[in-house]
């Protein structure tokens, strides 16, 4: 098997991996073994808040067939037992069951009545996720300031977007992902990833580019598409957007030494993937076993001296 877009066919028959995986591996074979063996979740908020974004921007429709609005909870519609109880006593009407039966009997006096929990009901009735409004006003607006942006905006309307594909290492790895999106422009390829951070800005992105891995999800990503595609998608532009208001857009471009890098750590670590695999060993890694030395940092020491 090469390379191709879609579903990998017979995927019982290698050993796959993803580049999620793989920087998982990179931080720690532990970490690997919980998120990917153990199946233990350990998504944080922004995460999946991350998540969210994704889906917004780069497949519109399916959000709003996934997605609905719920209202937040106020005065106007979250009672709790006792205040329904004492509104049914006030009708009349008898002051036993549960939340959802109370407000009924209130209806009848007030038709339009409504507590959360029916609003709830009613979502979940039609199949679909519940996002408080607040979240869903806050994925539009970063929705918005995208699409709005000169150059970001219109790559993400050309690009193909959210694209499953496969790759095979020569060691006969199998990588399965997800390519956020990419495109030609005037003959050259681009991908882009994008990433919902608070280090959006370029000096504090650079900063954390390498102990994220995000050289090496790079790297994945260019050498799966340019080789599935038949020609060169080398050219990766992070697109960072700030969580918060008034979520500032940046789009950064990581230069071809950085790609070459993740490349180098990328192959390491799908050799290390594939006999870790075969050998079921998930364990530390030799380093992680011994004690290691720790000092102050070299801009600790000069502030040192300067003290002194």
């Amino acid at each position: 098997m090469e390379h191709g877009w879609g579903q990998i066919p017979n995927r019982e028959n290698y050993i796959v991996c993803s580049p999620s995986a793989l920087m998982a591996l990179r931080k720690d074979p532990e970490i690997y073994k919980m998120r990917y063996i153990d199946k233990v979740d350990d998504t944080t908020e922004a995460m999946a808040f991350g998540t969210l974004v994704h889906k917004r921007v780069l497949e519109p429709e399916l959000f709003a067939n996934e997605y609905a609005i719920l209202p937040e909870k106020n005065a106007a519609n979250d009672y709790d037992s006792e205040r329904l109880k004492a509104m049914c006593k006030e009708f009349g009407e008898k002051v036993t069951g549960t939340k959802r039966e109370l407000a009924e009997r209130i209806r009848n006096h007030l038709p339009d009545f409504v507590i959360w929990e029916e609003l709830l009901d009613e979502v979940t009735a039609k199949g679909l996720k519940s996002l408080p409004i607040s979240t869903f006003k806050k994925l539009n607006q970063i929705y918005e300031k995208i699409m709005a942006h000169e150059k970001v905006g219109e790559w993400i309307r050309v690009a193909d977007k959210e694209k499953k594909g496969y790759w095979t290492h020569p060691s006969g790895v199998v990588m399965s992902f997800v390519a956020d999106a990419f495109f030609m422009f005037k003959g050259v390829g681009i991908c882009i990833d994008l990433k919902i951070t608070t280090h959006f800005e370029p000096n504090r992105f650079m900063r954390n580019l390498y102990e994220s891995g995000y050289h090496m999800q790079a790297a994945a990503y260019c050498q799966a598409i340019s080789d599935i595609e038949g020609q060169s998608f080398d050219n990766f532009l992070f697109v960072t957007i700030e969580p918060a208001a008034p979520h500032r857009v940046r789009f950064l471009q990581l230069d071809s030494a950085a790609i070459e890098a993740g490349k180098v750590e990328l192959n390491k670590y799908i050799h290390e993937f594939k006999q870790r695999s075969e050998q079921n060993d998930w364990s530390p890694r030799s380093i992680d076993t011994q004690i290691q030395q720790v000092s102050l940092a070299s801009w600790d020491w000069e502030k040192i001296q300067e003290v002194e």
